[in-house]
């Protein structure tokens, strides 16, 4: 990704922990989720691992399909979601299925999803 601001590196990290979330709790895996929000599975990837952007139209595909406002997208998931995401700083096990995989990588830090009830 190219120089981002602190800031804006923490607002692109806070969006992909918040889609984590989306994610875990409508239980979907990236394909899944990439089809209902319109953005191909590989470029999903690439925005939840930080290597490309979230835009403007993205935030507004997230509120339009799950009603998360793009103030909600920029805060951090604790915020959103308070007793969800726990910070952990070990990487997650890469020989779990991808869809029931409890951890998630965001660039270098790791958030373990727990109690994410629907």
């Amino acid at each position: 990704m190219a120089s981002l601001a602190p800031d804006e590196v923490d607002d692109q990290r806070n969006i992909s922990g918040n889609v984590y979330v989306l994610m875990f709790r409508h239980d979907l895996n990236q394909q899944q989720f990439g089809d209902r929000v319109g953005i191909k599975q590989n470029n999903l990837s690439g925005r939840l691992l930080g290597q490309i952007r979230w835009t403007i139209r993205d935030l507004r595909r997230l509120e339009a399909e799950f009603g998360l406002t793009m103030k909600e997208a920029v805060a951090h998931p604790k915020d959103n979601w308070p007793g969800a995401l726990e910070p952990v700083w070990t990487r997650p096990s890469y020989g779990e299925a991808n869809r029931h995989v409890n951890t998630r990588q965001l660039n270098s830090n790791t958030w373990q999803l727990s109690g994410c009830a629907a």
